[in-house]
């Protein structure tokens, strides 16, 4: 339910349903927190996304997999906090074991960031461009 919701851009309604899940006194596990954090990315909820995710830590109990962390990368990358978003990335690189997979998936979180930014930079170029046109 969760996760329909957020690929529909309801994200508030998501986090009601998670919110409801959580009163009924069941457990959120990894998937639910990745639909959670997807649905906030999806939706501009940066602020429910970042709760969201010091909760999983501090009132969960729950260590975030490399999975959360692309959810994360994602939701603050879309609202263009590139350099929060490239902070995480790089302080939890070591938290994670080596290994192809854990390689793999840290390669993909640069390469997210990387595009994030190159796209930021072109929607700046073309506003400047737009602007000049005014002179």
């Amino acid at each position: 339910m969760i996760a329909g919701y957020g690929m529909h851009g309801l994200g508030e309604k998501a986090l009601q349903t998670f919110n409801r899940m959580i009163e009924s006194g069941f457990e959120p596990d990894g998937v639910t927190f990745v639909a959670c954090l997807s649905s906030c990315s999806h939706a501009g909820l940066v602020s429910k996304g970042r709760e969201i995710f010091d909760q999983m830590e501090g009132g969960f109990k729950f260590e975030p997999q490399l999975e959360h962390y692309f959810c994360m990368v994602d939701l603050l990358g879309r609202a263009g906090f590139l350099k929060e978003a490239y902070n995480m990335v790089k302080k939890k690189v070591s938290m994670f074991s080596s290994g192809e997979a854990v390689e793999t998936g840290m390669n993909e979180l640069y390469s997210i960031l990387q595009h994030l930014s190159l796209q930021m930079e072109e929607d700046a170029s073309e506003y400047y461009f737009s602007l000049s046109r005014y002179r």
